[in-house]
C-alpha cells in the first residue's frame, strides 16, 4: 500500500505486521470492532492488504479506508448480532465499488457518494485497490428529518458538481482535516452533515425520492436552523420564521406538528436549553441570571423563571447552585 499520513489524532488499523494467511480474518475482526458487523471475503489472501484510520466526533464515526479487492456482506445474522442501526456513507476517492441494497445496485466511481442503511442487509464489492472516506451516524437522526431511507440507499450522488459537491467537500474536510476541538461542536457538525445530505438527495433522478417528503424535510430543517441561529433576537417568532422561509404560518405549524411540538414551544425550549448551558458554565458565573435570560431572547425575568422551572423542574438559581 502507499505510504499514508493519517489525519491527526486518528486511530489506525494496518495489516503491515500480519502474516499473509491471517490477513483476511484479522481485517474482518478489526473492522467489525469499529463498523457494523459484516463478513469479508477476498480472492487472494496472500496479496490482500488494507489500511484504515478512524475517529469519532460525538456519535459520528469518520474513517479513511484503503484496501485491495474484497467482498463485504451484511446479513440478517449480523444485524441480529450487533443491532447497530446507522446510516453509512462512502465517498469514493479512487477505485470502483459496487453496492446493492433494497433491490437496487449502483457503482460508485471517484467523486461519487452513496449511502446504505445498516438496519437492512447489503452487499459491497470492491473490484480493485480503492480508497473511500466513510461516515457513519445514527439512523434515527436522518429518519427524524427525512423519513424512510429505502428510496435513497444504493443511489449514486454526484460529488463533483451540483448540490452533491457541498457534501463531498464537507466530508473530505471532516475526515481528513478533523481536529480535537471538533468534539466541542459535535452536534452542530452532525446537523450540518445531515442538512447537506438531505440537500444532495434533491439532485437524485426524479422519482428516487418522494418530492413531498423531501420538501417537508428540507423546510423543517431550514426552520430549525434559522431558529437556532437567531435565538438571541427578541423578535424571533413563528410569524418571522414563516416570512423568512417564504411559507405560510399554517404550513409552518403543520411541519412542527410532525415533531409533536409547536414552533413557539420549539423556540422557547431552544432558548431555555441555551440559558441552562450558560447558567451551568463556570466561566459565566459572574453574569446574573437575568442577563443570561435577556441574552437569549427573553424579555421578562419572572416569565423566564417560570418557564425554566416548568421545563427543567428547578429554578434558574437552583440550577446554578447545583453546579457550584
Amino acid at each position: 500500500m502507499d505510504n499514508i499520513s493519517p489525519a491527526a489524532r486518528m486511530e489506525l488499523i494496518s495489516l503491515d505486521q500480519v502474516l499473509a494467511g491471517q490477513r483476511r480474518q484479522h481485517w474482518e475482526e478489526m473492522v467489525n470492532t469499529i463498523h457494523p458487523r459484516t463478513s469479508v471475503s477476498v480472492t487472494d489472501e496472500a496479496q490482500f492488504d488494507g489500511w484504515l484510520s478512524w475517529r469519532r466526533i460525538g456519535d459520528v464515526l469518520l474513517s479513511d479506508i484503503r484496501s485491495n479487492a474484497q467482498d463485504v456482506s451484511r446479513e440478517n445474522k449480523h444485524i441480529r448480532q450487533d443491532g447497530r442501526h446507522v446510516i453509512q456513507m462512502n465517498v469514493q476517492l479512487t477505485g470502483v465499488v459496487h453496492l446493492s441494497q433494497d433491490g437496487r445496485e449502483c457503482t460508485t466511481r471517484p467523486g461519487e457518494i452513496v449511502i446504505y442503511d445498516s438496519s437492512r442487509p447489503y452487499e459491497i464489492s470492491i473490484e480493485r485497490p480503492s480508497r473511500q472516506l466513510y461516515v457513519e451516524f445514527p439512523l434515527e437522526l436522518l429518519r427524524a428529518r427525512f423519513g424512510p431511507t429505502e428510496h435513497v440507499t444504493a443511489r449514486c450522488i454526484d460529488g463533483a458538481s451540483g448540490l452533491g459537491r457541498f457534501l463531498y467537500y464537507y466530508i473530505n474536510t471532516l475526515v481528513l482535516q478533523s481536529e480535537e476541538d471538533d468534539a466541542l461542536i459535535a452536534n452542530r457538525l452532525k446537523d450540518h452533515l445531515v442538512d447537506l445530505l438531505i440537500t444532495a438527495f434533491s439532485a437524485l433522478p426524479q422519482g428516487a425520492v418522494a418530492p413531498a417528503s423531501l420538501c417537508r424535510s428540507m423546510v423543517l430543517h431550514r426552520a430549525k436552523t434559522y431558529v437556532g441561529e437567531n435565538l438571541r433576537d427578541e423578535s424571533l417568532s413563528p410569524v418571522s420564521v414563516a416570512q423568512v422561509l417564504g411559507v405560510s404560518l399554517r404550513y409552518l405549524y403543520d411541519l412542527f406538528a410532525d415533531e409533536d411540538v409547536t414552533i413557539g414551544t420549539w423556540i422557547r425550549q431552544a432558548r431555555l436549553e441555551r440559558c441552562r448551558a450558560d447558567i451551568e458554565n463556570p466561566t459565566l458565573s459572574a453574569r446574573s441570571l437575568s442577563e443570561i435570560a435577556f441574552s437569549w431572547g427573553f424579555s421578562d425575568s419572572a416569565h423566564f423563571s417560570r418557564a425554566f422551572r416548568n421545563h427543567f423542574g428547578l429554578s434558574p438559581r437552583e440550577c446554578r447552585i447545583r453546579k457550584q
